[in-house]
C-alpha cells in the first residue's frame, strides 16, 4: 500500500482512469474499489463475487471481513472474528492472511488461514471455514499446522477437471 492511501481492494487504472487487467504502462495507477471500514485497517487477502457486489477481505489482526454493495457504494456488512484455539498468554494474534471464496452455493462458503501461532511465531497456524449465514456465523477449523515449523499463508480455490 502506498504511504497516505486508504487500506481497501484495489484495481489498477491507466492514465484516464480506466481500469486495465494489469499495470502494464508506467502511468498505471491504483484505484480503490472498496474501502475497508475502521478499524480493518491491515488487509493481507480478499475475494469478490463475479457480479461485484459481495467481497470478504482478510485482516491480520481482525478476522475476516464482509462488504456488501448497494446503491452504488460498499458498506461493512460484518465482521467475523476467529476464536483462537491456543491459550490467549501463547496467541497474539486474531487475523487471516489468506482468504478464497466459494460463492456456488446459496451461502458464501468462506476458507482462510489463520495469524495465530505459538510463542509469538505465527507457525502453528489454522486453514478454517466459514458458511455465511449471518454475523453470528460458525468458525470452523479445518487444518491445525502439526508443528511450530509449519504455517499456512496463502488459501485458493482451484478447479476440478476430473470430469466426476
Amino acid at each position: 500500500m502506498y504511504v497516505g492511501t486508504s487500506p481497501g481492494i484495489f484495481s489498477f487504472a491507466d492514465a484516464e482512469g480506466n481500469a486495465v487487467a494489469l499495470p502494464t504502462a508506467a502511468e498505471t495507477t491504483l484505484k480503490l474499489e472498496v474501502p475497508a471500514a475502521k478499524p480493518y485497517g491491515k488487509i493481507a487477502g480478499f475475494d469478490m463475487n463475479v457480479e461485484g457486489s459481495i467481497a470478504y477481505t482478510a485482516d491480520v489482526d481482525m478476522g475476516v471481513q464482509k462488504y456488501v454493495k448497494a446503491g452504488g457504494a460498499w458498506k461493512l456488512a460484518y465482521n467475523f472474528k476467529i476464536p483462537q484455539n491456543i491459550p490467549d498468554a501463547d496467541n497474539h494474534e486474531n487475523g487471516c492472511f489468506g482468504l478464497t471464496v466459494d460463492f456456488s452455493g446459496a451461502n458464501p462458503v468462506i476458507y482462510a488461514t489463520t495469524t495465530e501461532g505459538w510463542n509469538g511465531s505465527a507457525n502453528s497456524n489454522r486453514v478454517v471455514q466459514i458458511v455465511d449465514t449471518g454475523a453470528t456465523a460458525k468458525v470452523t477449523t479445518l487444518a491445525q499446522s502439526p508443528s511450530t515449523e509449519i504455517v499456512y499463508r496463502g488459501i485458493a480455490l482451484t478447479p476440478d477437471n476430473s470430469g466426476k
